[in-house]
């Protein structure tokens, strides 16, 4: 249940999961993302979680930095409801991370905010 006293609509739970899903496929953080997109960090916190509707067209921006349809965010229906979110391909480029230890995968992600010049998110 949101702060509100109000539970968010499942299409919108359904869009933030897939933004936080590409975000993650993609290996950046949340603050990555906002930079990109042009947004906060709080307000992508906030689409990912269903706590803020995102509009048309912040949700095309994001499909268009993705390079996915837009559809890519909307669920299918079903008779039992919405579908369960789809597998993604993970991206090549960082094919073998997810083998890492957190630590590990702290310091590369660290090695390369430091290679791009990217602010930490800490």
């Amino acid at each position: 249940m949101s702060r509100d006293g109000f539970l968010p609509d499942p299409v919108e739970v359904h869009i933030g999961a897939m933004l936080a899903r590409l975000r993650v496929a993609r290996g950046l953080t949340g603050r990555g993302l906002a930079d990109r997109l042009g947004l906060t960090n709080q307000i992508v916190s906030n689409y990912e979680n269903a706590r803020a509707r995102i509009t048309v067209a912040r949700l095309w921006d994001a499909a268009q930095f993705f390079q996915v349809p837009i559809e890519t965010f909307f669920p299918a229906r079903t008779g039992a409801g919405l579908r369960e979110l789809p597998d993604l391909p993970p991206d090549p480029r960082f094919a073998g991370v997810s083998r890492l230890s957190v630590e590990d995968q702290r310091r590369v992600l660290g090695l390369m905010r430091r290679l791009l010049d990217l602010p930490d998110d800490d």
